[in-house]
C-alpha cells in the first residue's frame, strides 16, 4: 500500500519541520554558546533567596553570560527557575549555559579550610577565620557576650571564651558569624563529653573551673609533658590559698600582648589579675586544647608551688620561695650574658 500525502498539507508539514529545526538549531546555539571565565578558579556568589532575574543579573554583570535575557529564558526552558541554589560557586571547568544551569541546580557550596590553635582567645580566633571567611570581626566578638545565643547553645556562662574548641574546621563562604559560633561550641560540646567518658576528674572542680585552670595551663606551657605539673602547682597554691600569680591572665587583659610582662601590668584591677586576686579568675583566659583540659583533670601528684621560665618553652620547679628566688637569679643572669653577648 503507498502513503501518499495531501499537497494541501505538504507545504505546512515541511514549514512546521523547518521551524521545528531552526528552534531546535537556536536553542543548541544557546545552550552550547561559551560562557566567558577569565579567572582561574572563577567564584561566584549566589544570594540566599534570589529571584532567577537577580541571579541572571549577577551573572550578567559579572560579564559570565552574555546576556541575562536568554539566560533565564533558558533556565525556564530546563524548568529550573525556581530550582537554581544559593551558595558560593567555583566555575572553573563550566564551558557552556547549560553546564552553568546544571550546576546551579545541583547546588555548590565551597568550604575552606580554618585552624584554631590551641590558646587562642576570641578575638584570635576573629582575626583567623576572617582571614579566610568574610565575617564582621566586631559582630562575631560580640555574639560572644550574647546571653541569649549563649544559653541557645546550651552553656550557662557569661561569654564563649573557653568553649570556643580549637580545632581544623571546615567552613562554608557563606555561613554567618553565629553558624561559625555555633560550629565552634557544637565541637566542644562532643569533646567535652569524649573526654569526661574516660579521664577521671581528680580535682572536684565543674565543668567551668576546669577550663578556666585548663586555659591558664595553655598559656603557660609548651612542653606537653609540663601540663600536668604546672595543673599540679595551681592545685597546690588554690588548696593553700595562695594567689595564682599566672601570668596568662595578665597576658589576657593588656591589649599589646603577648609580650614580656612589666611591673604596672601586674597592678592592673581585674578580677583576672591573679597576681591582686586569690583563686581562679572568672572564667578562661583563652581557649584551652583537649591536653590542657585533661592536665587540669589529672594533675600530678607534686609539692611545686613556684615556677620560673628559662627560656626555652621549659619551666624550673620549686617547692619554696628561696629555691624560686634563687632560680629567677640565675635567669636574670643568664638574659644578662645573653644581651652581653649580642
Amino acid at each position: 500500500m503507498k502513503l501518499t500525502i495531501h499537497s494541501k498539507y505538504t507545504y505546512p508539514l515541511i514549514l512546521s519541520l523547518f521551524l521545528v529545526f531552526i528552534v531546535t538549531m537556536v536553542l543548541l546555539i544557546l545552550f552550547t554558546e561559551p560562557i566567558k571565565i577569565d579567572a582561574n578558579p572563577c567564584e561566584i556568589k549566589i544570594p540566599q533567596g534570589a529571584s532567577l532575574w537577580e541571579i541572571a543579573e549577577i551573572l550578567e554583570t559579572k560579564q559570565i553570560v552574555p546576556n541575562k535575557n536568554s539566560f533565564v529564558f533558558l533556565s525556564k526552558l530546563r524548568f529550573s527557575q525556581k530550582s537554581l541554589k544559593s551558595g558560593f560557586y567555583d566555575l572553573t571547568g563550566i564551558q557552556t549555559t547549560n553546564q552553568l544551569l546544571s550546576l546551579l541546580l545541583k547546588g555548590q557550596n565551597l568550604s575552606t579550610k580554618v585552624t584554631i590553635p590551641e590558646g587562642s582567645t576570641i578575638r584570635d580566633i576573629a582575626v583567623n577565620v576572617s582571614k579566610f571567611i568574610n565575617i564582621d570581626l566586631d559582630l562575631f566578638v560580640s555574639i560572644c557576650y550574647d546571653s541569649v545565643f549563649i544559653a541557645d547553645l546550651g552553656l550557662k556562662v557569661d561569654n564563649l571564651e573557653g568553649y570556643l574548641f580549637p580545632d581544623t574546621y571546615f567552613f562554608y563562604k557563606n555561613d554567618s558569624e553565629k553558624a561559625i559560633l555555633r560550629k565552634m561550641t557544637n565541637n566542644f560540646h562532643e569533646k567535652w563529653k569524649a573526654i569526661i567518658q574516660y579521664i577521671p576528674n581528680n580535682t572536684g572542680k565543674n565543668q567551668h573551673e576546669i577550663l578556666t585552670l585548663a586555659s591558664l595551663i595553655e598559656g603557660e606551657c609548651v612542653l606537653d609533658e609540663e601540663r600536668p605539673r604546672v595543673s599540679s602547682l595551681y592545685q597546690n597554691r588554690l588548696q593553700k590559698g595562695m594567689k595564682l600569680e599566672s601570668d596568662p591572665t595578665i597576658q589576657y587583659l593588656i591589649s599589646d600582648g603577648p609580650r614580656r610582662l612589666l611591673t604596672h601590668d601586674l597592678k592592673i584591677d581585674s578580677p583576672y589579675n591573679t597576681y591582686l586576686y586569690p583563686g581562679l579568675p572568672p572564667g578562661p583566659v583563652n581557649n584551652p586544647g583537649e591536653r590542657s583540659i585533661i592536665a587540669a583533670m589529672m594533675p600530678e601528684k607534686t609539692n611545686f608551688l613556684y615556677m620560673v621560665a628559662q627560656g626555652d618553652g621549659s619551666h624550673y620547679f620549686t617547692k619554696n620561695y628561696h629555691s624560686f628566688l634563687q632560680a629567677k637569679k640565675r635567669l636574670q643572669q643568664i638574659r644578662r650574658k645573653y644581651k652581653e653577648m649580642n
